[in-house]
């Protein structure tokens, strides 16, 4: 064990000299020590800006990638316009009418006349948004004709009919014209 008397203490440290080298050790500690601390608040700072600069930058990585997905769809969306004029499909060129039967009751006849009309053709398209039919009695066969002809099928179709309007070849094309609902 280290004994160590007072008057030894003050006889290792030369008088005012230690004491003034004792305060400059301590005031460099705290100065040291507040560096420190400054240092490290500045640290963490910049830490966060970093942080947030790098999910700024993935965000901007992520919303130009967006940008070039639109803009190459916007590309597609532009060769398939071009190649449907070139086709006469022009959609200035064509009209549209909804057809909306709703579970309603329909000869296997009048059913086959529709569906015919509804066939595509070079002057019209449907597009149906909901087709179903059938048969109003379980004892009944959807897919073979009844033996009387009363019977009927139910029919739901919902859809669009789209006709051209431009470059028509007149009157006498059967299939120009839009069905009647």
């Amino acid at each position: 064990m280290l004994n160590v008397s007072l008057p030894r203490a003050r006889a290792a440290l030369p008088g005012a000299r230690g004491i003034r080298l004792y305060a400059v050790c301590i005031a460099s500690a705290v100065v040291s020590v507040a560096l420190l601390y400054l240092g490290k608040s500045t640290l963490d700072a910049s830490h966060r800006r970093l942080a947030r600069a790098t999910a700024e930058f993935e965000q901007m990585q992520q919303a130009a990638a967006a940008a070039d997905q639109r803009a190459m769809a916007e590309r597609r969306a532009r060769d398939v316009l071009a190649r449907a004029d070139q086709m006469g499909l022009a959609q200035s060129g064509w009209g549209q009418r909804r057809l909306d039967i709703r579970q309603e009751p329909m000869s296997r006849a009048a059913l086959n006349g529709l569906l015919g009309e509804l066939r595509p053709g070079q002057t019209k398209l449907f597009a149906p948004d909901a087709f179903e039919f059938s048969v109003q009695t379980p004892q009944e066969d959807l897919f073979s004709s009844p033996p009387k002809q009363g019977t009927s099928l139910v029919v739901t179709l919902r859809g669009r009919l789209l006709f051209k309007t431009s470059g028509v070849p007149g009157p006498a094309a059967s299939d120009s014209s839009p069905p009647r609902s």
